[in-house]
């Protein structure tokens, strides 16, 4: 029996996944590791794809960007295969919380060793204003409510930059204007009330190409890391961004961090949502996200 199912998303990293699958193959071979390999297109297709090879693999690869590895996470939860991720895509912010090196061979090296450990994953419901349905859906990384997800909507519009260039573009040009909004936020039964540019929970710690918003969140504690960022003149906005990427805006008195196995965000506005930077919609009244301790089985990288 084959020991991996590669799953390709051929359009990912605006073809790039089609390149790096090959050379990924050719590493699995030198190491005598065998494996089959499937394209997918869809979320839907994907989903199905991860569960079903979920059956007959040991190991099952993920080759594309955020969105594909969201889904191939999602079909393997609860089942005894193993995620593994090779990234190729525009952010890759999953695999930087991770630890997947950007070398294909060492990554071919860590899938050989097969050291494996656990991590959590989400799950959310949420509502839009005007409607009664209650949509649900997965999460690996982050969810975010707010500017971020503003961004976000605005990325995916975007098609000549990539990673923390992309990101940067279209934070100015949301900026002007984006306007913080009213929330209420329940967490773990403790409450905040107030304006907020925006509302990150984390279980990973990177989004938009690297930026690490929730900088102490762990893959593996249970809980989501909440950035929280108050309303704030909007050149003070510009000089706490850059700080991001270190994590350097835990030092303003604006960020707030909470950590929570569970929250509830709820407002009169229309919030703008993403979760794994894949759009949610931007009438959202109210959402609720929940930890799925040690769901799914990951391999370790670097041991």
């Amino acid at each position: 029996m084959p020991q991996a199912l590669l799953i390709v998303n051929p359009q990912a990293g605006r073809g790039k996944a089609q390149r790096v699958y090959r050379a990924f193959e050719d590493e699995l071979r030198k190491r005598a590791l065998s494996f089959n390999t499937v394209m997918t297109g869809s979320r839907a297709e994907t989903l199905e794809t991860a569960r079903a090879g979920a059956a007959d693999y040991p190991f099952v690869v993920t080759i594309g960007g955020d969105g594909t590895t969201q889904a191939v996470a999602e079909g393997l939860v609860g089942t005894e295969a193993t995620f593994a991720v090779v990234p190729v895509g525009s952010g890759n912010d999953f695999a930087r919380s991770l630890k997947v090196p950007t070398d294909l061979g060492r990554i071919a090296d860590d899938l050989r060793r097969g050291t494996i450990k656990t991590i959590d994953t989400g799950r959310y419901r949420l509502r839009r204003h005007g409607m009664d349905e209650v949509d649900e859906g997965f999460f690996i990384n982050i969810v975010g409510l707010g500017f971020d997800a503003a961004i976000a909507y605005e990325s995916q519009q975007i098609k000549w930059l990539r990673n923390t260039p992309l990101y940067t573009w279209c934070l100015l040009k949301t900026l002007p204007a984006f306007k913080p909004q009213e929330m209420i936020i329940e967490a773990d039964g403790r409450r905040v009330e107030g304006k907020f540019y925006l509302v990150t929970s984390g279980n990973g710690r990177f989004e938009g190409g690297g930026f690490n918003i929730t900088p102490d969140a762990l893959l593996n504690d249970g809980l989501l890391d909440v950035c929280m960022v108050d309303e704030m003149s909007r050149l003070r906005l510009l000089r706490l961004f850059p700080t991001v990427l270190w994590g350097g805006h835990r030092g303003f008195p604006e960020v707030r961090f909470e950590r929570c196995s569970r929250i509830r965000i709820v407002s009169q506005s229309h919030m703008t949502a993403h979760a794994d930077g894949e759009m949610l919609g931007i009438n959202i009244s109210e959402i609720d996200l929940e930890v799925r301790k040690g769901a799914l089985k990951t391999l370790v990288h670097g041991s």
